[in-house]
């Protein structure tokens, strides 16, 4: 396993960097504790490497909840993530194992589209329009990971109106230099503060990659 997939954040308290965006993102996590929220679904979109998956990752564990990632990057399986998301989140609950429930039969469970932009923006697979119907009628929580949001949105206001966006920025060296440390420490590698100096001016924001 590569080091940046192996030390993935286990609670939001231990993403660095995007205070402002983690606090959006929790609020809008701990409004299905109340009741099915306006905004039924978020985008979180910025460029890769600054956190956003692990965000969700970490937002499932501390709320306790199931969760089903799927990545639309290849255009081979795009058409069934498309389905498998649309019949998840319009089930109200999952089993452990993936299977989709009757709400008194699971739990709540975070829905996670990575790199959404890929699998929503092709007109082969009416993208824009499959979107907009998972989101109107998700009974779970919905997260879409995009780098692009404009890529996402161009075609239709819809998104736009239906799903509260929440922008995550470059991370700081000062951020990236923080979590470097705490990779090298976990690994018991010795890093000298210049080198992990270096790495975190040279990364451009970019975790994943300076790991």
């Amino acid at each position: 396993m590569d080091w940046a997939e192996k030390h993935r954040p286990k609670t939001l308290a231990d993403v660095v960097g995007n205070p402002t965006a983690l606090t959006e993102f929790k609020k809008w996590a701990d409004s299905w504790a109340k009741k099915t929220p306006e905004k039924r679904a978020v985008v979180l979109s910025g460029t890769p490497g600054i956190g956003k998956t692990s965000a969700a990752l970490a937002l499932a564990a501390d709320m306790g909840w199931g969760i089903v990632e799927m990545n639309a990057s290849d255009k081979r399986n795009a058409e069934a993530v498309r389905k498998v998301a649309l019949q998840g989140a319009t089930t109200s609950t999952f089993a452990s194992s993936g299977e989709f429930l009757n709400a008194n039969e699971g739990r709540r469970t975070l829905i996670v589209l990575d790199e959404a932009d890929n699998l929503f923006g092709r007109e082969d697979f009416g993208g824009i329009g499959a979107i907009v119907d998972t989101i109107r009628q998700t009974r779970q929580p919905l997260v879409l990971i995009v780098n692009d949001y404009y890529g996402l949105t161009r075609r239709s206001g819809a998104v736009k109106s239906l799903a509260k966006q929440i922008k995550w920025q470059r991370l700081t060296p000062a951020a990236v230099k923080t979590a470097l440390r705490r990779v090298a420490e976990a690994e018991g590698v010795k890093v000298p503060e210049t080198t992990l100096d270096a790495l975190a001016e040279h990364a451009g924001g970019d975790l994943r990659s300076a790991i």
